[in-house]
């Protein structure tokens, strides 16, 4: 028996915020940083364009026959995702937070295991939104493991990364 979307259950909230916000989020997030940088200073983007480009054609993807785009048009696209993750998962947070709220005793034994499977969701969404877009591994890889971003730390901590495994080590283009 299937559960519809936004229901709840007796053992938590159903899985459609982290999918709201990773998937559909992450779409709209990369708009909004788009317009960002599109009405503010020029410079500030091409810079970061610039600098993951360079980046991006110094990794082995570069010379991989796999890579199919350019690096100047899969860094365009990195720069508004990274720049957008960090917002996005605090608006993901928060509405967790509230709806969890409402449908899980703060008591119950449960919040902390739909948080974790909440925030595998989100992150997997998030990256999901991506996949069969040129440079994908980069546009999920990059922005999750520059090591010095809250929602970096929740996406090792919600995998239950250690030191030391590839994913928690930042990738030579989010350093």
């Amino acid at each position: 028996m299937g559960h519809e979307v936004g229901a709840s259950t007796s053992a938590g909230p159903v899985r459609d915020i982290p999918l709201k916000y990773g998937a559909l989020g992450s779409l709209l997030a990369t708009l909004v940083a788009a317009n960002y940088f599109e009405t503010g200073d020029p410079r500030e983007y091409d810079m970061l364009v610039n600098s993951f480009a360079a980046c991006l054609n110094k990794t082995e993807m570069a010379s991989a026959s796999s890579w199919s785009a350019s690096a100047g048009a899969v860094a365009r696209i990195l720069a508004l995702r990274n720049a957008s993750l960090e917002s996005l998962w605090k608006a993901f947070l928060d509405a967790w937070q509230h709806h969890s709220r409402d449908v899980v005793p703060s008591s119950s034994g449960d919040v902390r295991s739909d948080r974790r499977a909440d925030d595998r969701l989100f992150f997997v969404s998030w990256c999901f939104a991506v996949c069969g877009e040129p440079g994908a591994s980069e546009l999920c890889n990059v922005p999750l493991r520059s090591g010095n971003t809250t929602a970096s730390g929740n996406f090792t901590s919600a995998f239950r990364c250690r030191p030391g495994d590839r994913m928690t080590t930042p990738t030579k283009c989010a350093e």
